[in-house]
């Protein structure tokens, strides 16, 4: 989870599987509209995805690389205790599922392509 440069802090993808869709968050940006989604979705969890979506900001705004580091921890931490975490590996060119295409897997690759281009 290393931010790449001050000026668009990216990380390892985290897959979410929430409101019946795939959704790959691998940058501040994605990761601090997700949290002000979940929090005005509501439910037990909403005081704590406020705090992410601070904690987000706050790191966003420092540049600090360890504060940024902790406020993607607890955004991986709200989304599993939210239920959203995909727990399913990622697959892999070399997996018998590969040429398979499922929503999860075209999110994974826009992100991927994203990321190369």
């Amino acid at each position: 989870m290393a931010m790449q440069d001050r000026l668009s802090p990216q990380f390892d993808p985290i897959l979410l599987h929430a409101n019946g869709r795939y959704i790959v968050v691998d940058d501040c940006e994605n990761a601090i509209e997700f949290a002000r989604e979940a929090w005005q979705f509501g439910g037990d969890q909403a005081t704590e995805w406020i705090g992410v979506h601070e904690a987000l900001i706050q790191a966003l705004e420092s540049g600090r690389t360890e504060a940024f580091g902790d406020a993607v921890k607890r955004f991986r931490n709200a989304a599993h205790v939210s239920g959203w975490l995909d727990p399913h590996p990622m697959i892999t060119a070399n997996d018998p599922d590969a040429g398979i295409v499922s929503p999860r897997d075209a999110a994974l690759r826009r992100a991927s392509e994203r990321k190369r281009a």
